[in-house]
């Protein structure tokens, strides 16, 4: 890692361990004083305070009660960014015996939107104190209403926090209570389901529960609409489709023993991972229910409110996050997480432009610290905060500093086979391969039959197979000069061909000054070397006579 990163990483360090007493008051107040969605005000004016007193430009009245901190780096203008919090409390009443435990009646920050709104205080705070070592702007978006559709998202987003100027991509950040704390997750692509709330009435006709032949009973025709839904789920949807429907609620309007009631309602949610799937769902189900009620002599009203998207974190993003989490916390700390079935009003986000929404662990076990979230127990090792503040803080000015460069490119020092190197070209226009003869193995050379143009960084004692394939891709000779033709192929996007060796051999097919790596130089550390070149100023690039591009995942 170069000495100024390196610099900024440290100092990111240093404050988030200084300032996350201040952080931990903060999310102990705001979890004292909960709010219930669009409520927000105490909490959007001590957000407003703390941000000012920060020294930051605030612009509130965002989607009511939600507001916009501004920090500006060096060359504000070159590149915008925006890191989000949810400042929200659910409407259960607290059961934790703690000194910050709410006062507000049947109301608690039982999702961890505490945590978030502090966390991101924190943050804003850190990247304040570095703003001359970072370019561009990052808006801090602190929302209302995650919890009650239509979210306060898609407000944030109709109000213009997207635009003005408009960010390249967002982070945003969720406690994870079945993760340990220490730990953070992240999952690339498809991640999170989308929801729809479902509200039915059935209407029959009342009458003496001896006399059933004189009524229509709604409780009977219900429990056969309540099945033939299920069946949407399990004959209709993709068997590779996951798909939920939950119908968690039934009441008669009247009724007793002997009383056939008038009606009945029924409430429940749906959710799926495909948004076409999920339109087709809600009309199947929709003409089946009113269809099956008709049938049998009742009605049914169907009315369906529109929840969530499907949550869909960026794939190269989140790649380059995740290997910026593993720099920062080391590669025991970092997992990959599963899909959920659950949702999140950050899914509007992901809509309208890239973004990576990952977890924080907040799992205690030996201090009791398991219950889950929307629980009237839930709560937090606090010692998250701290962890939760310097990564969202580095993932900030990584994606500044270098998500340009390496925006579309996935590196691996995995090994590589056909499919993974497939999958890595669905995310990627160039592939860099940085890895060790062992690493590589037998199985890359069937992966490049097939390959597109890429870039290979090998160590020594595998130059003897290296061959140049021509438009295909494949070995390259270093010590050759590549044939005219073949040389546009991979230097067409200006790529750079990086031989990794113990010796000092001259690049092939870019004017580049040598790097000199020995067997001891990991992927990583391969990475950061080719990342130093995007430190130096135009003239020390043109002194240097190093042109053109290099992508890297680093």
């Amino acid at each position: 890692m170069s000495a100024s990163t390196n610099l900024l990483k440290e100092q990111i360090l240093g404050l988030s361990n200084l300032y996350s007493p201040e952080v931990i008051r903060l999310r102990r107040h705001i979890h004292q004083y909960p709010e219930l969605s669009f409520q927000e005000k105490a909490t959007s004016r001590l957000v407003e305070d703390t941000l000012r007193g920060y020294g930051i430009e605030v612009k509130t009245g965002v989607a009511g009660t939600g507001l916009i901190g501004y920090i500006y780096g060096q060359e504000p203008q070159c590149k915008t960014i925006a890191l989000r919090a949810d400042m929200d409390a659910l409407p259960i009443q607290e059961e934790n015996e703690v000194d910050y435990r709410s006062v507000n009646l049947g109301v608690m920050h039982a999702c961890g939107h505490d945590v978030h709104t502090a966390s991101l205080l924190g943050v804003a705070r850190i990247l304040q104190e570095t703003r001359h070592l970072w370019k561009g702007t990052v808006k801090c978006l602190f929302q209302p209403g995650e919890e009650l559709l239509p979210g306060g998202a898609s407000w944030m987003i109709r109000d213009g926090a997207l635009e003005d100027p408009a960010p390249a991509c967002i982070f945003g950040q969720h406690v994870a209570p079945d993760l340990e704390v220490g730990k953070v997750g992240f999952c690339s692509g498809i991640y999170m389901a989308s929801s729809d709330e479902l509200y039915l009435t059935i209407r029959g006709k009342g009458g003496h529960g001896a006399l059933p032949h004189l009524s229509v009973d709604p409780i009977v025709v219900s429990a056969q609409i309540i099945t033939a839904l299920q069946q949407i789920v399990s004959r209709a949807s993709h068997p590779a489709m996951p798909t939920v429907l939950t119908l968690g609620k039934i009441n008669s309007v009247g009724g007793a023993t002997n009383v056939i009631p008038e009606e009945v309602r029924i409430e429940g949610t749906f959710r799926t991972f495909d948004e076409e799937w999920r339109a087709k769902a809600k009309a199947q189900m929709q003409q089946m229910a009113i269809g099956m009620a008709e049938a049998l002599g009742a009605t049914c009203e169907f009315n369906i409110v529109k929840g969530y998207p499907v949550l869909k974190n960026e794939e190269a993003m989140t790649l380059r996050a995740k290997a910026a989490a593993i720099d920062l916390l080391g590669a025991d700390q970092v997992v990959d997480l599963p899909i959920r079935m659950t949702s999140e009003d950050f899914a509007w986000y992901t809509q309208e432009l890239p973004g990576c929404f990952y977890r924080l662990g907040t799992r205690n076990e030996r201090q009791q610290i398991t219950s889950g979230v929307h629980t009237s127990t839930f709560n937090i090792d606090e010692s998250a905060l701290e962890l939760g503040i310097s990564l969202m803080s580095w993932l900030a000015v990584k994606e500044l500093l270098f998500g340009d460069v390496y925006n579309n490119i996935y590196f691996s020092h995995d090994k590589i086979d056909a499919a993974s190197l497939n999958k890595m070209y669905n995310i990627a226009d160039s592939v860099i391969l940085l890895s060790s003869a062992e690493g590589w193995g037998l199985s890359l050379t069937e992966a490049l039959i097939t390959a597109k143009p890429f870039i290979a960084n090998v160590t020594g004692g595998m130059q003897d197979q290296m061959r140049f394939e021509g438009e295909k891709g494949g070995w390259f000779e270093p010590t050759s000069e590549l044939p005219s033709n073949n040389r546009k192929t991979l230097t067409k996007h200006g790529d750079w061909v990086l031989p990794v060796y113990p010796t000092n051999l001259s690049l092939v097919g870019s004017p580049v000054t040598p790097y000199i790596w020995d067997d001891r130089c990991s992927a990583w550390d391969a990475a950061d070397k080719i990342m130093q070149m995007y430190e130096m100023t135009p003239e020390e690039r043109k002194e240097r006579g190093e042109k053109g591009r290099a992508w890297a995942l680093s």
